[in-house]
């Protein structure tokens, strides 16, 4: 029994630094723009005014000990799937949970600017101010 409460404790431990350390890595712009889809997104938010203050993460991945590192892992997990086994798509879009997050996020960061925002419309912060991207010509939103 004690042998198996060590070999337990251990590898949750093991799996913890793991996740951990799989954050750390992957919290870098240099890391999204590894992938050759995210060039242009990459480089257009490296020549944009968020650069200095944020990175992918900042506006793309919710804030939470919990939600961020179960999100990073699920798209991460989604998007492992869909460029090496489907093919890369010609065209990115942002899926519902993705506009979720960068609105919050929006709304986070500029929270001394935004007095009201209207929840009824359907329409994001980023309908009218362009993304960091601007407009990269495979991004839709």
């Amino acid at each position: 029994m004690k042998k198996m409460t060590l070999f337990l404790s251990i590898l949750f431990l093991a799996i913890v630094f793991s996740a951990g350390a799989a954050v750390q890595l992957t919290e870098s712009a240099e890391f999204c723009g590894s992938c050759h889809i995210m060039t242009a997104h990459y480089e257009t938010w490296a020549h944009s005014s968020h650069r200095e203050e944020t990175n992918c993460n900042s506006c793309h991945v919710p804030e939470g000990l919990i939600e961020k590192p179960l999100y990073k892992a699920k798209s991460g997990l989604t998007d492992a799937y869909v460029f090496y086994i489907k093919g890369s798509p010609a065209r990115l879009e942002l899926k519902t949970d993705s506009r979720k997050i960068i609105q919050n996020n929006c709304i986070k960061c500029h929270s001394t600017l935004v007095r009201e925002i209207s929840k009824g419309d359907g329409l994001n912060c980023y309908h009218c101010h362009l993304s960091p991207h601007g407009k990269v010509k495979n991004l839709i939103y």
